[in-house]
């Protein structure tokens, strides 16, 4: 962690102050999904009326997301290398290994899990918060159709449930 801390923070050889500036100035869709989960604390503690700790629950959500999210991006690094290595050959799966393997673009890949945890926290409590926040917004209907096809379990709350 410390490396890919460092390679954030230290540009590579070769490489000019004004490149680290614009990469680690915040993009759109940072600035997007932070927006968003301000909005969200707001409507649920202003709204609903709840007394929310939402640092507590996204610390509390953060591993396991990052835990899934890694798995599948591992996975589908492997299954890449092993695509490139059948078509092009073991040197050329080696070489597009090591352009992976960059501390900037690993770097780039933590920040992007990052804002992706933060994303996904702002769906799960907004979808569960709903029926607080505007009951008319709450389908009775669509809540019964969710209980017959998941078998009596709110997916939400169970999801909520199974990732704090």
């Amino acid at each position: 962690m410390a490396y890919i801390l460092r390679a954030m923070l230290n540009p590579p050889a070769g490489r000019s102050g004004r490149r680290l500036a614009s990469w680690l100035r915040p993009r759109f869709y940072e600035v997007a999904v932070l927006v968003n989960f301000a909005l969200v604390v707001y409507a649920i503690r202003e709204t609903a009326n709840v007394n929310f700790k939402p640092l507590s629950t996204l610390t509390a959500l953060a591993p396991h997301a990052a835990r899934v999210w890694g798995g599948s991006i591992f996975l589908g690094l492997a299954a890449r290398l092993l695509w490139v290595a059948v078509r092009r050959g073991r040197a050329r799966a080696l070489r597009y290994l090591r352009v992976w393997c960059r501390p900037w673009r690993l770097a780039g890949l933590v920040r992007l899990m990052l804002v992706f945890v933060v994303a996904c926290w702002g769906y799960l409590w907004l979808k569960a918060f709903i029926p607080l926040i505007n009951p008319a917004l709450h389908d009775a209907a669509l809540d019964r159709l969710d209980a017959q096809l998941h078998f009596g379990v709110d997916p939400n709350r169970f999801l909520i449930a199974l990732f704090p």
